[in-house]
């Protein structure tokens, strides 16, 4: 049927940001919007209060380390308070840098085969390009979030008085450092879990002289692994840690051989032979490990007590998995016993095909002789486990755990991520529509075990797609959550109203996007030129400058409400009359598959894509934060991300004798800081000297520039001579980026022929 190339151009829209891998609602921020007064609760933005929605935040003063660098510290991923302060670990974009990467590393290789001069310059430009298209310009730079470090901060929780406390120095053209997600207090010693690639580290920082020293690190020479430290928690006097590990050699890295470049390898190797060599007896095995250990400087003094094969083979590690291989995910300990979580659903690596799983909880007893004793809880019931994996609920990958009052309190985690990439493989919306369909859940268990659901549907919002993080205030329970909103309108704007709700002036800007994007897909030529190629460009352009004209004289003209089945054929219209041509000079194969998929696709993907659209179209944008005195009924302190529809996610959770701080995540413009009181605050600052903050800004970073060039800005293929490297999961290629770029011209074009249509009746 011909309308199926709808369901392909918007499958394409999604495809390209989930080659690796992520986000409408109330638009600008009022005069007031920075202080909220709700319930008896009195909510003030901290970070930067004279800027709101869609201007940059990040939370440092700008002098320290640039506004676009802290427009790109997009998550307060971490949090732990001591002494006057509260030190935040962030994230560094972790969406923008992603989209732009994939889109230039397939875009240059499709450039080069079409003989453009500059192909990496010219596919850069095309990314940014397509990006500004998607989300109105509110991305941060591509090539900026690709360069960059997270850092370690200290917020005077009395003055607000901000601090830079650590940025990664080793940070490099091959070692990249995605953020700090967890962090912990133990005796008087403060430790933040490094995610990073291919190295990751357990950091302590020393916080009365700031000095830092890395006490756990691992480095993994499989670039398929998901190499990470997860979980931390404190338990009978000792620090636990929850890693992966591919089970690589530190001392005899790449010995068996590798494809990878030999700068990459040389790079690789210094690093391992830094990596903690703690006791395990299995060290070669691949998997998740838990570590305990009361003197973590002490080598020595780390013991597994936990691998792998504890948990029947269940945690998923590998990047290709759920949630990017999440491992063990959480511990918690609750009534005398460890609680684990962890992602269980792995992705076959010959058939790319994944086995859609709840997540797992163990229980962990200790015992007299230092050994420990492992019940499943939650996972395979033939095993003995209680309860089915994700308690009935397969989209629910992750859990996350919390201990109020005399319960645990699980929070679901669904992958929506891995289900985007099913588009982008495969064009199926089904994977995603069923995270919409259910989403994330709470639940709570008893001290005698028994789990009762309290809520199934999100909060009454089908975008909450986690129920991220978790405190208590003043002895209520505090959530915050994860909206899927405002990222996944940059791919539904077509059909779900966001386009008809735009003012001239934004609808206007958005059209110069598409004009910029058509410019940078014109040929440049390194011999003859194909003029029809960019005569069809010129004409699109035209036809974009004649709708700028019409928004300009007539804002009525906007409002599109012609029936969908009339978009369709104005789409399909479209693509014969501008797409069509266009591919057959540059690719007739791809143009021949194109039309193969036009022809003789089915109806369902469409299905699932409306099904998806309409539901996103209901959603509220920006994530909510909920309260509850009694652990089981909840108020929404927000539903929009403090009016803020880029604030997608409620992170990090502090509470002070000041007030409950929330550190917000926020891939756009940069995390901010919040802070929640009721009028029970007590504040008492520490006297101590030593506790202030510098003024002099001497641990400003100095921004290294050992990235890579373009032309070596190229994905790096793991090597070929390990059985698993050689049945890597495909999750791309350059038919579906140019497919992309189809759908972004014909999507822009079928507005404005209907907008145009409107604008002559």
């Amino acid at each position: 049927m011909r309308n199926k190339f709808f369901k392909l151009a918007l499958s394409a829209v999604l495809s390209v940001s989930c080659l690796a891998a992520g986000f409408t609602g109330a638009s600008g921020l009022d005069g007031n919007a920075n202080n909220i007064t709700k319930d008896g609760y009195t909510i003030t933005k901290v970070s930067h209060p004279d800027r709101g929605s869609g201007q940059s935040d990040g939370i440092l003063s700008f002098e320290v380390m640039g506004e676009e660098s802290n427009r790109n510290q997009s998550y307060i991923w971490s949090s732990v308070e001591y002494g006057n302060y509260i030190y935040l670990g962030t994230c560094w974009n972790p969406i923008s840098g992603i989209y732009y990467r994939n889109l230039k590393n397939n875009l240059t290789s499709l450039f080069e085969k079409r003989g453009d001069k500059n192909p990496g310059q010219k596919a850069g430009t095309v990314a940014t390009n397509i990006l500004n298209v998607m989300y109105d310009g509110n991305f941060p730079d591509g090539a900026t979030s690709t360069k960059g470090t997270p850092c370690i901060m200290r917020v005077n929780k009395y003055t607000y008085e901000t601090e830079l406390v650590y940025v990664e120095k080793e940070s490099s053209a091959f070692v990249n450092w995605n953020g700090y997600r967890m962090a912990m207090e133990y005796k008087g010693k403060l430790y933040f879990a490094c995610a990073g690639y291919p190295t990751s580290r357990l950091l302590q920082i020393d916080p009365k002289t700031k000095a830092t020293k890395v006490v756990m690190q691992k480095t993994a020479e499989n670039s398929a692994f998901s190499n990470g430290i997860r979980g931390l928690t404190v338990m009978n006097g000792k620090l636990l840690v929850s890693l992966a590990t591919d089970g690589a050699d530190p001392d005899h890295m790449f010995e068996n051989g590798s494809q990878l470049p030999q700068a990459y390898q040389n790079a690789i190797k210094a690093i391992a032979k830094k990596d903690v060599r703690y006791k395990d007896d299995n060290p070669r095995m691949q998997g998740a490990r838990l570590l305990e250990t009361d003197d973590p400087e002490n080598v020595d003094s780390w013991k597994v007590i936990a691998n792998q094969e504890t948990f029947d083979n269940l945690p998923a590690c590998w990047i290709r998995d759920s949630i990017n291989g999440g491992g063990l995910w959480d511990l918690a300990e609750f009534n005398g016993s460890l609680y684990v979580s962890m992602v269980t659903g792995k992705t076959d690596a010959t058939t790319g095909v994944t086995n859609k799983q709840g997540f797992a909880v163990y229980r962990g007893d200790p015992q007299k002789d230092g050994s420990w004793k492992w019940t499943p809880i939650i996972g395979d019931t033939s095993k003995g486990a209680k309860y089915e994996f994700g308690l009935g609920k397969k989209q629910s990958c992750a859990g996350n755990l919390y201990v109020y009052k005399d319960h645990l309190y699980i929070g679901g985690y669904n992958d929506p991520m891995l289900d985007l990439a099913e588009i982008g493989n495969k064009a199926d919306f089904h994977l995603l529509y069923q995270d919409l369909k259910n989403p994330a859940c709470l639940n709570r268990m008893d001290k005698n075990g028994n789990i009762e659901l309290i809520n199934d549907d999100g909060f009454g919002a089908a975008s909450t797609q986690y129920l991220w993080r978790f405190s208590e205030y003043n002895n209520k329970l505090v959530i915050g959550t994860f909206d899927i909103t405002t990222l996944a309108k940059g791919f539904t704007q077509l059909t779900d109203g966001s386009l008809s709700e735009m003012t001239p002036e934004e609808f206007k800007k958005k059209m110069d996007y598409v004009e910029d994007l058509l410019e940078s897909l014109k040929k440049d030529p390194s011999g003859v030129a194909v003029a029809s190629e960019d005569e069809s460009v010129d004409e699109m352009m035209d036809q974009l400058e004649d709708m700028k004209d019409i928004v300009e004289g007539d804002n009525r003209s906007r409002e599109v409400d012609q029936d969908i089945v009339e978009v369709y054929d104005e789409l399909i219209a479209n693509y014969k009359k501008f797409v069509k041509p266009l591919l057959h000079e540059i690719n007739p194969e791809l143009e021949k598959q194109i039309d193969d998929i036009i022809l003789n696709s089915t109806v369902e993907n469409f299905v699932y894509y409306y099904g998806c659209s309409q539901i996103v179209s209901k959603q509220e944008a920006g994530c909510d934060v909920l309260v509850s005195s009694d652990g089981v009924h909840f108020d929404a302190l927000t539903r929009n991300g403090f009016n803020d529809k880029y604030n997608h996610g409620g992170r990090a959770f502090i509470p002070t004798d000041n007030g409950l701080f929330l550190g917000m995540a926020n891939p756009f413009w940069g995390a901010q800081l919040w802070r929640i009181t009721d009028g029970s605050e007590n504040p008492k600052p520490d006297t101590d000297k030593t506790d202030k903050p510098d003024t002099d800004k001497t641990d400003k970073p100095e921004i290294k520039e050992d990235q890579p060039s373009d032309k070596g800005n190229t994905t790096i293929k793991p090597t070929e001579t390990k059985k698993e490297d050689k049945k890597k999961v495909n999750t791309g290629d350059h038919t579906q980026v140019m497919i992309y770029v189809v759908a972004i011209i014909i999507s822009s074009l079928a507005v404005v022929l209907l907008k145009r249509k409107k604008a002559e009746n």
